[in-house]
């Protein structure tokens, strides 16, 4: 049977929100399929663990993506602890809902009748997600104990509107505190993000495939050559070669914030890592200052949007083509 959350009115708009449904007013209670929103990644009770080495590498040419920066690199081994990840990239329905404002470039109607608040939000910062996550945790009913995020100076984020979010750099944003044990919506971390797009199996075919859900980019993303150069719609660009989790959308449409830190490939460090939230850092002076996004978007090459392309972003950023994805932790009880 499948787990369902029952949602009181205050959170019952939300939650069909969140289930891609048109909000509705003076209706007491419903009930919401979690599966609707979120898929088991790694189920309760398990983990999973990537070896690093050449078997992760997905070599196009030498020019399209140097060889040496990917994420599980040689000696690099990653233990993956239970987690959940959203079918579908932030609508910008569902952050005007959060957030009381939609900052997208592209909201206009589509000649082919998508639905523009279904599409996905850009223009949002990492800040931005970070403040998402937690603001969305609290609405359906979590309590502050279970945010996963925390920022100095900041107590009160139910009631911390956008404007109030720095559009420029910001040290105590920066040092943002994460705990994965903690129940509440986040981000996924890089390694987590490259898990879910490649399958979720390093034992399957489909764990080799360039695109998250195939090879053939054209099949499965909006990209640079078929998008006319704007986002569209979550979940319509589909076919029998979609991501065998079930997640849409992890290459192209927009490129999606992770929480890590970017380390380029010259200072990645090695070792036996849990759950981590940034890769090792060889040389303990380098000092990183862009976060990641993966996955690319609907202006890219197609080299950009592969399952192992990182690229850094400044966490400020704000830039109509970069979205969120959410994640959350299953935690055990």
């Amino acid at each position: 049977m499948k787990n369902k959350i029952i949602f009181p009115a205050a959170a019952l708009a939300l939650a069909l929100a969140l289930a891609g449904c048109d909000a509705v007013e003076d209706i007491e209670n419903a009930i919401i399929s979690v599966d609707n929103i979120l898929v088991d990644v790694i189920p309760s009770g398990s983990t999973r663990t990537i070896v690093g080495g050449q078997d992760n590498l997905i070599k196009i040419s030498t020019e399209e993506i140097a060889s040496q920066d990917y994420l599980f690199i040689k000696d690099y081994d990653v233990t993956l602890s239970p987690y959940r990840m959203a079918k579908y990239e932030v609508t910008q329905n569902q952050f005007k809902f959060i957030m009381g404002v939609n900052p997208s470039r592209h909201k206009k109607k589509t000649a082919n009748g998508e639905n523009p608040a279904s599409r996905p939000v850009e223009n949002v910062s990492w800040y931005d997600a970070i403040a998402f996550c937690n603001k969305l945790s609290l609405k359906v009913g979590m309590t502050t104990a279970d945010l996963v995020y925390s920022v100095e100076g900041i107590s009160d984020w139910e009631n911390l509107s956008y404007a109030a979010i720095p559009a420029t750099k910001n040290d105590a944003w920066d040092n943002c505190k994460v705990d994965l044990t903690k129940k509440g919506f986040r981000l996924p971390t890089e390694a987590e993000w490259e898990f879910a797009a490649r399958g979720g199996d390093p034992n399957k075919d489909e764990w080799k495939n360039f695109y998250s859900g195939g090879n053939t980019i054209e099949d499965v993303a909006w990209f640079g050559e078929n998008s006319k150069q704007k986002s569209h719609e979550v979940g319509i660009k589909e076919n029998t070669d979609t991501n065998r989790l079930g997640i849409y959308d992890m290459s192209g449409n927009v490129q999606e914030w992770c929480f890590d830190w970017y380390v380029s490939w010259n200072n990645h460090g090695t070792g036996k890592k849990t759950n981590p939230t940034q890769v090792p850092i060889k040389d303990n002076s380098y000092k990183p200052s862009n976060r990641v996004t993966r996955g690319g978007g609907y202006s890219d090459e197609r080299r950009y949007c592969t399952v192992i392309y990182r690229k850094p972003i400044l966490p400020y950023t704000r830039q109509n083509s970069i979205g969120l994805r959410l994640a959350q932790s299953i935690v055990e009880k």
